[in-house]
């Protein structure tokens, strides 16, 4: 008899202890950050909520102030604009921020050259004197699921020729992605590099199947 109430003292302790720690996991509650973009008199860009450790999604460049001759030149976490305060948007988010958009002014006799590259990554604008050309951007450009073709102007099927066409306009630079069986692997700093997706695969090690 005593080793039969022995034996339940020790299963309900055990109960106890069990739905203790239940109600503790239960009760962790994930804390969450407004992300508010001070755009300047450009276009909005809306608020993000991110749980804590998460990472801001970098929204699409805002459009530059009605009327101004001036181009988007990055979020920062003040108004001084210096090096240091330019936010890092593979930072995990531990408190609620105001990022500020920081506008440069076009020089007279330039053009903004502005790459939409449809994906995570970005390419840095490029001031171009009237008459001379852009610079095809050396940044090599990755997408899940998709090779990058070539950069457009407005068509799609043309690309563009940097080393003979003169900027005489602000211009918009489209990237163009066709599908492919390749697919990008991401690291914490950042790096990514493109695999065909077989080569990833591996047979099983009793039936030798794949």
């Amino acid at each position: 008899m005593k080793k039969t109430f022995l034996a339940l003292t020790l299963v309900l302790t055990a109960a106890f202890f069990v739905s203790c720690d239940d109600n503790e996991t239960a009760e962790k509650v994930t804390e969450y950050y407004d992300v508010v973009f001070v755009t300047d008199g450009g276009t909005a860009v809306e608020k993000q909520t991110i749980a804590s450790g998460q990472r801001i999604k970098k929204p699409e460049d805002p459009q530059n102030p009605s009327g101004e001759k001036k181009y988007f030149g990055g979020w920062y976490t003040d108004e001084s604009f210096s090096d240091e305060a330019k936010y890092d948007f593979s930072s995990p988010v531990t408190n609620s921020i105001t990022l500020y958009a920081r506008w440069l002014s076009i020089p007279e006799g330039s053009w903004l050259v502005k790459f939409i590259t449809g994906c995570t990554a970005s390419v840095a604008d490029q001031i171009v004197k009237d008459g001379e050309h852009a610079s095809e951007p050396e940044e090599k450009l990755t997408k899940k699921g998709f090779a990058f073709g070539w950069w457009y102007h407005k068509d799609e099927k043309q690309e563009y020729d940097f080393s003979s066409t003169p900027v005489t306009e602000t211009t918009e630079l489209t990237a163009k992605w066709n599908e492919s069986g390749i697919y990008e692997a991401a690291y914490e700093d950042d790096s990514a590099f493109c695999m065909n997706l077989y080569d990833s695969l591996e047979p099983d090690a009793e039936s030798g199947a794949w």
